[in-house]
């Protein structure tokens, strides 16, 4: 804000650069939060690049403010002037030393956005992707309001019927192997589905684990697996077929 008035009327006439990062910046602030879907802590970098203008600015003042009162011997002046630079610069290296280097992947570190499963995901996927050749009918089902958006209201990246928010990145994986796909939203609709056409593979969330377990009695031997669909959180149980993906081991 000190750098934008400073451009606008601390001179002749308001310097259009400034003035221009400035309003990009002032228009990002309030509009980002309002367009976009990823609520992530990184996303305000599209108003920080902006403002960085201004902001420099604002720092030159008071760097030049220091130089003056300096050589008019002005020892409050030049305190002031060497603290407020010490301040600034502090807030910008400190937390960004510790979210880049000291702590990067740190659960509370609010710039990170966990887009990815662990590792050990890697495994299932590949399972997934290794069985759906292989057979016949549905290959994956996931059930639950958490991963599952209510019937009639999906769309965009398919599987529709999947909550784009919080399921990805399943939509990735599905796609790349050409994994045949349905998604139950609620008990019922499981239950349905299982019955219909033993499903290859389960995915629910961590708190649904009782009901797959009981839906999928009497269908199979299916192994039990607790993982991560993020780095950290988002707890997903998933349920493989033995005898599917022996068969697809075996092909």
């Amino acid at each position: 804000m000190v750098g934008f008035l400073v451009a606008r009327y601390g001179g002749d006439r308001p310097r259009p650069l400034v003035m221009f990062a400035s309003y990009w910046g002032f228009v990002s602030i309030l509009g980002y939060p309002l367009a976009t879907d990823i609520r992530a802590g990184w996303i305000m970098v599209n108003a920080i690049v902006p403002l960085v203008i201004p902001a420099a600015v604002a720092l030159a003042l008071v760097v030049r403010t220091g130089w003056q009162s300096l050589a008019a011997e002005d020892r409050v002046g030049t305190v002031v002037s060497a603290a407020l630079v010490v301040l600034v610069v502090g807030a910008m290296l400190v937390p960004a030393a510790s979210a880049a280097y000291v702590n990067p992947t740190a659960d509370d570190n609010e710039l990170v956005q966990y887009a990815q499963p662990q590792q050990e995901f890697r495994e299932t996927f590949d399972d997934i992707g290794a069985i759906a050749p292989t057979h016949e009918g549905t290959d994956l089902l996931i059930y639950g309001n958490e991963l599952v958006v209510e019937p009639g209201t999906g769309g965009g990246m398919p599987p529709e019927c999947l909550n784009l928010g919080h399921a990805l990145p399943i939509h990735w994986y599905v796609a790349a192997d050409d994994v045949t796909t349905e998604c139950a939203y609620n008990e019922s609709e499981l239950r349905t589905q299982i019955e219909a056409d033993s499903p290859a593979v389960v995915i629910a969330h961590v708190n649904r684990d009782g009901a797959v377990t009981a839906a999928l009695d009497g269908e199979g031997e299916y192994e039990r697996r607790q993982l991560h669909l993020r780095t950290m959180g988002r707890e997903v149980v998933v349920f493989v077929d033995e005898d599917a993906l022996a068969t697809a081991e075996n092909a």
